[in-house]
C-alpha cells in the first residue's frame, strides 16, 4: 500500500514539476518512488516457495526430455529429503525439451563430481523452477 501511495505522489509531483521549473523536491520524490519500486519488484515477483543448497543423491532420466526428477540430501520446503523433486523446464524460448536435456546433463555432471546445487522450487508437487550448479 505504501508503494502505491509513493508512486502516486511521485507521479503527481513529476507532473507539477514538468509544467513549471523542476523543483529539487519533485525530482527527489520521483527518483525515490522509482528506486522503491525497483527494490520491491524482485521480492514481489518470486516464483518459488523455497531455496536449498544440497548434494544430489539420485537423478532419474526416464522422462527426459519432458522432465527430470531428482533426489537431494536436504529437505526442500515441505518436500522431504530423499523425496522426488521434478524439473519440467524453464525456458523463455519455448524450447522446453532442449532446456530439460541441458539441465539433465548438468545434473549428471554434478552427481558424478559430488558438486552442490542450489534449487528453487514450489511446495505444490515438489516442483523445481530454477537450478544453479555450484563449484565444490
Amino acid at each position: 500500500m505504501f508503494l502505491r501511495a509513493a508512486l502516486k505522489q511521485a507521479a503527481a509531483s513529476a507532473v507539477r514539476t514538468r509544467a513549471g521549473a523542476r523543483s529539487a523536491l519533485g525530482v527527489w520524490a520521483y527518483r525515490s518512488a522509482i528506486a522503491l519500486f525497483l527494490v520491491a519488484l524482485p521480492h514481489a515477483a518470486l516464483a518459488y516457495d523455497w531455496e536449498v543448497t544440497a548434494h544430489l543423491t539420485e537423478v532419474e532420466g526416464s522422462y527426459v526430455p519432458a522432465e527430470v526428477t531428482i533426489m537431494v540430501d536436504q529437505s526442500a520446503g515441505t518436500c522431504t529429503a530423499g523425496g522426488w523433486l521434478t524439473f519440467s523446464g524453464n525456458s523463455s524460448s519455448n524450447n522446453l525439451p532442449a532446456n530439460v536435456q541441458a539441465v539433465y546433463a548438468g545434473l549428471l555432471a554434478a552427481l558424478e563430481t559430488g558438486s552442490r546445487i542450489d534449487i528453487y522450487g514450489s511446495n505444490a508437487g515438489c516442483t523445481i523452477q530454477y537450478i544453479h550448479f555450484l563449484s565444490n
